[in-house]
């Protein structure tokens, strides 16, 4: 009996110490496999709440070794990697994906330190101009975005829109719907996530926006005087990030935006631009991120992403993070109304094979439409007489078709083209005896937005 005994214990501990060698070594598979499904130095990691987080360029170096380290974690960003994934829709959030109407942002200067001492290189100013600059001068930077949509026509995993579902919207008169300096007290030190997103939502009610219709396009900007660290920057390995919230307002999409220049080289001091030129080049270019970001995925992770990888750190504007000026999908300046900016591009899926653009095509009727005026006769003989017909100016048109259908009637002709105008007037020559109906469309590039209504042309 006592040997029998022996031999169970001794075959109970051969079992046990086999059943430890192989939960230890699936344990230590799973954790490899954990570690390598998200790269340990994004500002992401173990904080998932900060959505297309813009890494500071050392966490991005950093980034890129480890990628480099685990070529078959399959997170590498398709700028770095060569790669041609698309971005796919999520389904939406709360039944939204993207911002498919005329985005508005709202500036959120948090603390008095903004009007005693806390911008000392003129923020402030900067990021109102270059709010108010997106979508004017005919800029096709915000392009690349109005190729994302949502809505109940497209699939979950689409990589492309079907005819006539909702398109994020281009804000031709500029995207700055509202400034508000919140300076009646300092700012907080090491602000956490919670405050940021209770903020937004102060701002909301401060704008009067206190519906969810009031919200659907909106976005806050919660922008930090110089010498705070909200989240822990810049120790964090982060230059901004963004994130949404809900409220009795509804859904609140907000920013995280700390006062760049206080960790220069990491954030895009001078990353396109020398000198004092460039001095704020990084509250453009991370403004611009973030704000491409919450277009496109609104209230993450429901709009559009790279799914395949991992939707928090891989939307628009993470794919294309930190490419060099000069560089293919590299930063660059975008000429808008009120001057030029520094900007990173973002990933487009119908460009050929997927790419970093930093200019697309504006798609959509977000093109405005002109409008005709009187017109003026200019010549007159007993054989004809000649009109100059002219129209309003489309702030974002670049040139104007223009179409036309002789000796009928729109009702049962139709019109045919009839030239193209950079100016915003022609003349146009009516034979004695005869009629012309016009109309006009204002075109940017490939597309062109909606027909002015007619004018008609007699003799």
């Amino acid at each position: 009996m006592r040997a029998n005994l022996g031999r169970r214990v001794r075959l109970i501990g051969q079992f046990t110490a086999i059943a430890a060698i192989f939960f230890g070594l699936h344990v230590c598979y799973a954790l490899g496999q954990n570690q390598q499904s998200q790269n340990p130095y994004s500002p992401a990691y173990g904080h998932p709440y900060r959505h297309g987080a813009v890494p500071t360029r050392e966490a991005w170096k950093k980034m890129q070794q480890w990628w480099a380290a685990y070529p078959a974690s399959g997170t590498v960003a398709p700028a770095t990697s060569g790669s041609t994934g698309d971005l796919t829709f999520q389904g939406g959030t709360d039944g939204i994906g993207v911002v498919s109407g005329i985005p508005k942002v709202y500036v959120v200067f948090w603390g008095s330190q903004w009007i005693s001492g806390g911008d000392p290189n003129g923020a402030a100013t900067y990021l109102q101009d270059f709010y108010a600059g997106i979508g004017t001068g005919g800029e096709t930077w915000s392009g690349t975005m109005t190729q994302y949509c949502d809505g109940s026509t497209v699939r979950t995993g689409a990589t492309s829109c079907p005819s006539g579902a909702p398109i994020v919207g281009y804000p031709s008169n500029g995207a700055l719907a509202g400034v508000w300096f919140d300076d009646s007290a300092p700012v907080p030190t090491d602000v956490t996530q919670a405050q940021i997103a209770a903020e937004a939502v102060s701002a909301a009610a401060h704008f009067g926006n206190t519906t969810a219709a009031s919200n659907r396009y909106a976005q806050y900007v919660i922008a930090f005087p110089s010498g705070a660290d909200p989240d822990g920057f810049p120790d964090a390995g982060f230059c901004a990030w963004h994130n949404y919230t809900s409220s009795s307002y509804g859904d609140i999409a907000y920013t995280n935006l700390p006062y760049q220049t206080d960790y220069p080289q990491g954030c895009g001091e001078n990353y396109v631009n020398s000198g004092a030129a460039g001095i704020l080049d990084g509250f453009s270019i991370v403004g611009g991120h973030e704000y491409a970001e919450s277009l496109t995925d609104m209230l993450p992770t429901g709009g559009w992403c790279d799914s395949s990888l991992s939707c928090g750190t891989h939307e628009d504007g993470d794919e294309c993070v930190w490419i060099a000026p000069g560089q293919p999908g590299g930063a660059a300046d975008v000429v808008m109304d009120n001057g030029s900016y520094a900007m990173q591009s973002t990933w487009s899926n119908n460009d050929p094979n997927g790419e970093c653009a930093i200019s697309h095509v504006i798609e959509g009727s977000s093109i405005g439409a002109p409008s005709f005026n009187t017109p003026q006769v200019v010549q007159w003989t007993s054989l004809s007489v000649t009109y100059r017909v002219s129209w309003t100016s489309v702030s974002n048109a670049t040139s104007y078709a223009v179409w036309e259908l002789w000796n009928g009637y729109p009702s049962s002709g139709s019109f045919s083209y009839f030239l193209s105008s950079s100016p915003t007037d022609i003349e146009v020559g009516v034979p004695k005896g005869s009629w012309v109906y016009l109309e006009v469309q204002a075109c940017h590039a490939s597309e062109c937005g909606d027909f002015s209504g007619q004018d008609e042309l007699v003799y």
